[in-house]
């Protein structure tokens, strides 16, 4: 739908599975994607038995994963040691993975003498978050001074999860994160830090940041209440920022609503898709042009099924949908302010005359 006249400003886009790191560095592919897949397999395993007994054949399967996502990146790393997404990669590995460590247990209870008992436990990050996050600093170096974008290792920050600098870190995760559940997730650990602190005010500060990133969170919203009641009431400043919705919810209040929906597929690990989150849904015009849409994002590593149904496998791509969900634009990759404005109008135009 873009005009003759229009701007050619549209980046590769990212492509989902094996294509994700293509575009970037094609010499990198094969072990970035092997790499990241290792990555995903371990992190599921380790999530679905994370506090129950995991059986040897987990721990092994664990193991496994997380040395082979290892490898992989490592050889990422020294094969392009100019490449943010392979340091991204190995910083995350190292941050976030599960990794299997034996631990000597007390002998039971009737064993014979010298008789030692050996278990394993699934550990996260651990002694190695230390060398993940600064892989993961290379990597914001790297994306900042020579691909133009950002980073975000707000997660690995959080799981690394030093007690003697908790608030320094969850302070650098804040100015590093880019979606609103990594931002949610620092407020609340600084609000409990600052409360712990008996620090009011910046109690105050970081749970309106909650409220405002987590606004389904009513234990929050109680408290800002209590200590700031005037705050708490106070209309929030939603221009600011683009009104995302979960997709569902996002169907329903078009169709309710009469309204066009304007639904953007993203991956955070996906370096255009960044690129159009921070210059492009931050401006002023396109936060504006977005009022006229229900908005919704969807995470395509979370939604593989809404990425299915609606053919979105090259990432960053926005859908606009009429009232009663019929695509009637789509829009692949990049595209500044002024062009995404001019285009979001152009379909706003097309789905008047499809309900």
């Amino acid at each position: 739908m873009r005009s003759a006249g229009s701007v050619v400003a549209v980046v590769v886009s990212c492509v989902l599975a094996s294509g994700a790191f293509a575009a970037s560095n094609p010499g990198a592919t094969k072990e970035l994607v092997a790499a990241e897949e290792a990555y995903r397999s371990n992190v599921v395993l380790g999530d679905s038995v994370a506090g129950k007994p995991p059986t040897m054949e987990n721990v092994a399967d664990a193991q496994s994963f997380y040395q082979e996502a290892l490898f992989q990146a490592q050889a990422a790393v020294a094969a392009n040691p100019e490449l943010a997404e392979a340091h991204r990669m190995l910083g995350l590995i190292l941050c976030t993975a599960y990794r299997a460590a034996e631990v000597e247990a007390e002998q039971p209870e009737g064993s014979e003498e010298g008789e030692a008992r050996t278990v394993f436990v699934l550990l996260r990050g651990g002694s190695e978050c230390e060398q993940g996050l600064a892989e993961l600093r290379t990597a914001v170096g790297l994306a900042k001074s020579q691909f133009g974008y950002r980073v975000d290792y707000a997660e690995a920050l959080l799981i690394c999860d030093d007690k003697a600098n908790s608030e320094q870190q969850a302070k650098e995760a804040w100015k590093q994160s880019l979606g609103a559940p990594e931002r949610a997730r620092c407020a609340r650990l600084l609000a409990q830090i600052a409360r712990d602190a008996g620090n009011t005010q910046d109690e105050i500060r970081w749970l309106r940041e909650l409220v405002k990133y987590d606004p389904e969170n009513k234990a929050a919203s109680q408290r800002l209440a209590k200590l700031a009641p005037t705050l708490a009431t106070a209309k929030p400043k939603t221009q600011n920022a683009v009104a995302w919705v979960e997709y569902e919810a996002g169907i329903d209040q078009a169709g309710k609503q009469k309204k066009p929906v304007l639904a953007l597929f993203t991956a955070s690990w996906c370096p255009t898709s960044r690129k159009l989150a921070t210059e492009s849904l931050t401006d002023r015009s396109v936060i504006a042009e977005s009022r006229k849409f229900i908005c919704i994002r969807v995470d395509t590593d979370e939604r593989q099924d809404l990425s299915d149904s609606h053919n979105t496998h090259l990432i960053p791509t926005t859908l606009v949908l009429n009232s009663e969900g019929t695509e009637v634009a789509r829009l692949v990759g990049y595209y500044s302010p002024e062009d995404y404005v001019a285009e979001l109008e152009t379909a706003l135009a097309a789905t008047k005359g499809t309900n």
